[in-house]
């Protein structure tokens, strides 16, 4: 408001000057003309028209500084309820004037912007709120249990183990909420170093065996030699997540497929599973946090997996893609440069 006000005085000082300008010149020639040294016709016809163009100018200029300070009024106090939060406020952009033009477009780009990152806020908050409920309440409801004299052993030990569960998720959320607010803010240092992808996902798939087991799927795996540089622990992220989930949407006594291999593009894993596939909705927003394309099943992940799936991929400078099978199942491709 400081700035408008000022350039409103600057505007008015040079309409001033004008006019001040203009006047002494007329004030000039009718002196002359008295003291009988020019010629009075001449004279006030020069003095009546540079006096009305004078006047003319002037008027055109406060009627088109008028339309443009009005503008400026308007974009001054819609940039005022964009700084009290309020980002739903709009410009008109028809029959703005050709200097506002872009500055109203600007404007208006920037207030969607704001009004979409607010949403993303807002439901980013009302999902961590939601994910930490869960298991903090299962922590105090078990803790509670615990507290009884009357348990028996079996009951002491099982309660003790699904506290002792749901601690560990309520760390795996927070540490994975921790790791994409670092890499999506930049702060998270990529440290390469040549990984050989093959052993790497051979290594998951070990570490997974336990679920293999507990739901007798079988992995299939076509894993050629492919060295890559990146960040070990970060890209072991990528095919932990990608392999567990395939394994829990597989239906039991299924297939796991695993592929891997090294073209123009560079290193391409796929992961297949055999289960239902993906809903239209799930493929669209499948890699958004906290989105679970089935969320009945409140123990299969807190929809942080392929969110951080997708960042850690594109801190590497590759890509992700899911879509489903043409004989059912979904599919996963990550594609990453080899930079050896």
């Amino acid at each position: 408001m400081k700035s408008l006000r000022l350039s409103r005085l600057f505007i008015g000082a040079i309409f001033l000057i004008n006019f001040a300008v203009n006047t002494l010149v007329g004030a000039v020639f009718l002196i002359l003309m008295l003291l009988d040294l020019l010629n009075a016709a001449p004279v006030v016809l020069g003095i009546a028209y540079v006096l009305s163009v004078a006047l003319l100018g002037t008027l055109l200029a406060a009627a088109v500084s008028r339309r443009l300070f009005s503008r400026f009024g308007e974009l001054s106090g819609a940039m005022e309820k964009v700084a009290g939060g309020d980002y739903s406020v709009r410009l008109p952009e028809d029959n703005a004037p050709a200097e506002l033009g872009d500055m109203t477009r600007s404007f208006n780009r920037m207030a969607r912007e704001l009004e979409g990152t607010e949403l993303m806020r807002s439901d980013f908050i009302s999902s961590v709120s939601h994910q930490f409920k869960t298991p903090l309440a299962a922590m105090e409801g078990y803790g509670a249990l615990l507290g009884r004299d009357n348990l028996s052993t079996e009951e002491r030990r099982e309660y003790s183990q699904r506290l002792s569960s749901a601690s560990r998720r309520l760390g795996r959320l927070t540490e994975s909420i921790l790791l994409l607010s670092r890499l999506e803010n930049g702060s998270q240092a990529i440290e390469r170093s040549p990984v050989r992808l093959d052993r790497q996902i051979r290594q998951c798939v070990l570490d997974l065996e336990s679920a293999w087991s507990e739901r007798s799927i079988t992995p299939e795996a076509e894993l050629e030699a492919v060295t890559v540089s990146g960040s070990a622990d970060l890209l072991r992220e990528v095919w932990t997540n990608l392999i567990d989930n395939a394994v829990k949407f597989s239906p039991e006594g299924g297939t796991v497929s695993l592929s891997l291999s090294e073209g123009p593009q560079g290193a391409l894993f796929t992961v297949r599973d055999h289960g239902p596939g993906l809903s239209q909705e799930a493929l669209s927003r499948a890699f958004e946090k906290f989105y679970r394309a089935d969320k009945a099943r409140t123990g299969a992940g807190n929809g942080l997996g392929l969110a951080l799936v997708k960042d850690i991929v594109t801190c590497h400078g590759g890509t992700v893609s899911c879509e489903n099978a043409p004989d059912g199942g979904a599919v996963f491709r990550v594609s990453l440069p080899i930079l050896i």
